[in-house]
């Protein structure tokens, strides 16, 4: 049962509802006693349309910016970056599809006795119970069932009660909208607005031609008679209800102008009325399987396990009353989620993955690539939802179109360049702003690295060589003209900054430098795996030795004062010491650079101590970040820590990550930490080199996680308890080489791998 979330009651605000998607189509299912509120999300609506973010001159600007920082007059730079070398132009937010209500009306019962939701996770359904008195004093039930299905990529609402009742339908926005209704249908079409993340809803609300347009279409089925009014369905003296909810835009491609043309709403009663020519019998059970085909990969289990209210969990939670299901259920959460926001052909998952109730979202609800979608694909290969990282994959290869005239225009350099915020026009252009999050052109090259691990976690070299590869190379053009000699002949970026944190020189606050610790690990990780892909694939282009080369000349990490690892180039006194970014340690995870040398290690591991000591890690995905970093560090106290912190003060009553407000990387990434604390693969001279339960705390002292997957194209199950550990490989490619290398409380284990094996360890 711990793959069902049971809610006490419905929601009296969006973190409280149930998260229902299929990648195209997301909906927060409120419930309700007297109404039901379904709030709509289509992933392709978002504000503003195809635009032109050209600017003339730069490139001089970035030699005079390089000429003052190697002068040692960084804030100067600082304040030539804020005003020559940012832009003025916002991602575009990514906004509502409006809402439908169902609301209860002229019926006989009204006293309410009892209310239940649950979520199951396993089958993507929603669930409603409601019990009611009727005049007579007799108890009336009322069940609903809500799920939205990637097959026929519609929502399914069905509404059955004991007593017949009358219900209205009908469509809510904030947004300029048109309604209309005929027979047993309701279509609405609603219009984008030209806007930006500091529009509020009392301001007049913009638009212009060239914007989006999204349909929703609602058809009612039912035992009672269904009418239309002139703003909504009424359907009298049902006891059965049920509602086909189908979204579309006219969106066509991030390059190209809305289609006015398009028949938006006969797209959507295209897909109702294969839902009716099919049954609902038929669509309910092929949403199931495609969903459980994906869920059911994964399993996780903890003693010390009582599944109950969400509410009731995490409140005895914070009082220091602890319970395993909730980290199983927030672990499954995050797979689950994935599932919901990123299937293919769907965009990718945001920074709130399909769901968002505000016009205008905070931070736009795009994809912020300096950490935060990142950590939205850390779960997708080892979690075993390959499928669901398609759509990453689909946005890099059109960020690095056009990132193309980016790294032109700005730069004068071939290659791409994406800087920290892309939307679904794939802006790559400096953000508006400061320099701290604005002027970081690595965006791109860390995206890369997901090519990379769908590789290593695959063997797929068809798509290595037809499609990984190519964005690669393309992405280490860009820093192999862009990367310039310092004064000490070191090779460096410059402009750089490390996101989003900031510094005092001379008195003022200052973020920019050169090559930062970030950028460095990024950039030797991206040379590095486009030589060993170039090298698979037989490319002998000269480019490649010239990375090589390169790479001997870049600066070395170097340590401070405090045995701490430097974050920029010099020691600098820190702003915000505790800050929720610790982007100087991307090297330990998701990359594992700074592990390499013995004394680096530790100087990171110390700069991991002063940004905890200093209150870091207090955000819902900073936290996140943290269990990783304390996993792939074998720190299991450290990592429990973070656990905890992250349930008690980052979690909505639906489970939902709290940064505040809501950002869905938080529940990835906490995902991913309880793989890592788990199992961690990794490939070391054609081996598969295991850590087994390297952060796994005293008092998980009984548990069980199935089907993860592990690098070079193999699964792994383990399954502990007091007395032993163990762990069964299975081979998944046929390419997977043999040899397996299990560390286990610092003893190595040689293994052979065949296509099934059990290692047992004794504990």
């Amino acid at each position: 049962m711990s793959d069902i979330l049971k809610f006490k009651h419905p929601a009296n605000r969006w973190e409280e509802s149930m998260l229902i998607g299929n990648g195209h189509l997301g909906a927060s299912v409120y419930g309700g006693y007297e109404i039901e509120k379904l709030a709509l999300n289509v992933d392709t609506f978002w504000s503003d349309t195809v635009r032109d973010d050209t600017v003339e001159g730069r490139e001089k600007y970035i030699k005079e910016f390089q000429e003052l920082y190697l002068a040692g007059k960084n804030f100067e730079a600082q304040q030539l970056a804020r005003e020559k070398l940012l832009h003025n132009k916002d991602a575009a937010l990514y906004i509502p599809a409006g809402d439908v209500i169902v609301e209860r009306i002229d019926c006989n019962y009204h006293t309410i006795k009892k209310g239940e939701m649950t979520l199951d996770m396993s089958t993507g359904i929603a669930t409603e119970e409601y019990l009611y008195d009727d005049m007579l004093h007799s108890i009336n039930k009322q069940i609903r069932n809500t799920y939205i299905s990637y097959p026929h990529n519609a929502l399914i609402f069905e509404l059955k009660t004991d007593l017949p009742c009358d219900f209205g339908v009908f469509y809510h926005t904030y947004l300029k909208h048109s309604v209309s209704l005929e027979n047993d249908t309701l279509s609405a079409l609603c219009y984008a607005p030209t806007t930006n993340k500091r529009m509020k809803l009392d301001f007049p609300l913009l638009y212009k031609e060239n914007s989006l347009t999204c349909g929703i279409n609602v058809k009612a089925v039912s035992d009672g008679e269904v009418l239309v009014s002139d703003d909504k369905i009424i359907v009298k003296q049902a006891k059965e209800l049920k509602l086909i909810i189908t979204g579309e835009t006219n969106f066509v491609a991030w390059n190209v102008l809305p289609d006015k043309n398009k028949d938006i709403i006969g797209v959507c009663k295209e897909r109702t009325e294969k839902v009716l020519k099919d049954g609902f019998d038929k669509v309910y059970n092929d949403h199931v399987e495609y969903h459980s085909n994906l869920y059911n990969r994964m399993t996780f289990s903890l003693s010390g396990s009582k599944e109950t209210y969400l509410e009731d969990m995490l409140n005895d939670y914070k009082k220091g009353i602890k319970n395993n299901a909730i980290i199983e259920q927030l672990f499954k959460f995050g797979r689950y989620l994935l599932i919901a926001s990123s299937t293919p052909g769907s965009q990718p998952a945001n920074l709130q993955g399909i769901w968002n109730n505000k016009v205008s979202p905070m931070w736009c609800s795009d994809y912020t690539v300096n950490i935060n979608a990142q950590m939205n694909y850390w779960l997708a290969e080892p979690c075993n939802l390959s499928e669901c990282h398609e759509p990453l994959m689909k946005m890099l290869e059109e960020i690095s179109v056009s990132g193309e005239k980016t790294a032109k225009e700005f730069y004068n350099c071939n290659g791409f360049v994406c800087h920290h915020n892309v939307d679904l026009w794939r802006k790559t252009t400096p953000g508006s702003g400061e320099p701290d999050w604005g002027l970081w052109p690595v965006g791109g090259a860390w995206l890369c690295q997901n090519l990379w691990t769908r590789y290593l976690y695959t063997l797929d070299k068809e798509f290595l060589k037809n499609f990984s590869y190519p964005i690669m190379k393309k992405a280490s053009q860009f820093f192999v003209e862009f990367m310039i000699e310092d004064n000490e002949g070191y090779l460096v970026t410059l402009p750089s900054v490390s996101p989003e944190n900031t510094y005092y020189f001379e008195g003022n606050r200052c973020s920019v430098t050169k090559m930062s610790v970030m950028d460095n690990v990024i950039i030797t990780d991206l040379f590095e795996n486009t030589i060993k892909a170039a090298e698979i694939l037989g490319d002998k282009d000269e480019m490649i030795s010239k990375m090589s080369e390169m790479l001997k000349k870049f600066p070395p990490f170097e340590i401070g004062t405090e045995g701490q690892l430097l974050e920029w180039d010099k020691e600098y006194l820190e702003y915000d010491r505790g800050h929720r970014h610790v982007s100087h340690l991307c090297g330990i995870f998701p990359y594992d650079i700074l592990k390499r040398d013995k004394e680096i290690l530790e100087a990171s591991r110390k700069s991991l101590d002063i940004r905890v000591a200093n209150g870091g890690g207090y955000t819902g995905w900073s936290g996140a970040w943290m269990i990783n970093l304390f996993a792939s560090l074998a720190d299991a106290e450290e990592t429990s820590y973070f656990v905890d912190k992250v349930i008690k003060n980052s979690v909505y009553p639906n489970f939902m990550d709290r940064h505040a407000p809501f950002q869905i990387d938080g529940n990835f990434g906490f995902t991913m930490g309880i793989s890592q604390m788990i199992l961690q693969s990794n490939a070391n001279d054609g081996k598969i080199n295991l850590a087994l339960l390297p952060a796994c705390p005293e008092d998980w002292n009984k548990g069980k996680m199935t089907g993860l997957r592990i690098v070079l194209g193999a699964e792994a199950s383990v399954e502990w308890d007091d007395k032993k550990v163990v762990l069964n490989l299975s081979v998944v490619c046929g390419d997977t080489p043999k040899q397996v290398e299990v560390t286990y409380q610092g003893k190595t284990k040689a293994v052979t791998l065949t296509d099934k094996c059990e290692v047992v360890i004794k504990r």
